[in-house]
């Protein structure tokens, strides 16, 4: 495959270019994320809700949180989400 010259990106249609030869710098994964949220007490088929105003109620936040859990706990929980009648969101445990 041919590279642009103006860019350096290989001519597929992608206006990246691909880079060799970098330094994974320290992860994003921020270790304390999960302990806005009460993982370490919640069972299968409890539930919590975080009003619609609140920024952590973002189901990818929770998603995120919940995997940094998993990980530094060895767990394998999974979640449902709803968002309810007032706007806020309801996280159910499900595995």
């Amino acid at each position: 495959m041919a590279k642009s010259k103006r860019t350096g990106a290989i001519e597929n249609g992608s206006p990246y270019k691909i880079e060799s030869g970098i330094v994974i710098t320290g992860g994003s994964r921020n270790a304390e994320s999960w302990k806005k949220y009460p993982f370490a007490e919640w069972k299968v088929g409890d539930s919590f809700v975080i009003p619609e105003d609140d920024e952590n109620g973002k189901p990818h936040r929770v998603a995120h949180a919940l995997s940094v859990y998993n990980e530094l706990h060895k767990t394998k929980m999974q979640y449902a989400s709803r968002k309810q009648a007032d706007e806020s969101r309801r996280f159910w445990r499900i595995k």
